[in-house]
């Protein structure tokens, strides 16, 4: 499946966590599959966002942290040349529109998480989502909500897409579409949860998810699919719309 190599990162990101229990038991800290791909925006273990930038020198994509050394995979500094401290606690999650990961917000996340990575592969899903159906693929509805989201708040990045995926096609920037893997993880993670809430049926929710969409930082209001839609801008609102509303698929 072609299109699944834009849900690739081109950049090593991790959860720091898990890097530490591997150093602590003496293993070396290898990189997750499922991290390589954008439908894993948070650690289901720890409930940490993933870290992208280089704890020693701050930057993205310069290969740090997953380097050979004597034989081993350690923990270094592309950039600079030295040991990464993991020992440090990592930054608090900021997330913009004042989202924040508690349990319900963790749970819907994995379990989208879990069926984006199902998608990508041609696997059936394990849970119901809005809109999903053999012709409408779960993976296909995650880059409009991206796309929308991006559009509503003004910031349409120009990545590079994969050499060997636009040798593939006959008119890539026809097949090009935005997925989470080409965005920063905060911005990435904030999508995913909005999408697993509107996709998914809030009815069962445990607790309420709450939404700062102007990010005024004085009141929140529950995130619903309608509350969702009417924060969109007004060119995609009416696309939004017909997607939270579709039915529930397989």
């Amino acid at each position: 499946m072609p299109q699944r190599r834009l849900w690739v990162r081109d950049h090593h990101v991790w959860c720091r966590e898990c890097v530490r229990e591997a150093l602590l038991e003496g293993d070396e800290p290898w990189e997750r599959r499922s991290w390589r791909t954008g439908a894993t925006v948070i650690c289901s273990r720890h409930r940490r966002v993933l870290e992208e930038a280089c704890p020693r020198c701050n930057k993205i994509g310069k290969g740090c942290l997953f380097l050979s050394d004597k034989g081993r995979v350690q923990p270094l500094c592309a950039v600079k040349g030295d040991k990464i401290n993991l020992w440090g606690d990592a930054s608090d999650d900021q997330l913009p529109w004042g989202l924040t990961i508690d349990r319900t917000i963790s749970r819907c996340v994995n379990a989208l998480s879990i069926d984006l990575c199902r998608s990508l592969v041609g696997q059936t899903l394990r849970a119901q989502w809005r809109g999903v159906s053999r012709e409408r693929r779960l993976t296909t509805i995650i880059e409009e909500l991206t796309l929308i989201t991006l559009i509503t708040i003004d910031y349409l990045p120009r990545p590079q897409p994969p050499l060997y995926w636009m040798l593939e096609q006959s008119d890539w920037k026809a097949a090009f579409h935005y997925t989470p893997a080409m965005l920063p993880t905060s911005l990435a993670t904030c999508i995913i949860m909005l999408a697993s809430v509107v996709l998914s049926d809030h009815q069962f929710f445990e607790d309420r998810v709450f939404l700062d969409p102007s990010e005024y930082q004085v009141a929140c209001e529950p995130l619903t699919p309608e509350t969702y839609v009417m924060w969109l801008h007004p060119k995609v609102r009416s696309w939004g719309q017909q997607i939270i509303s579709a039915p529930f698929g397989v």
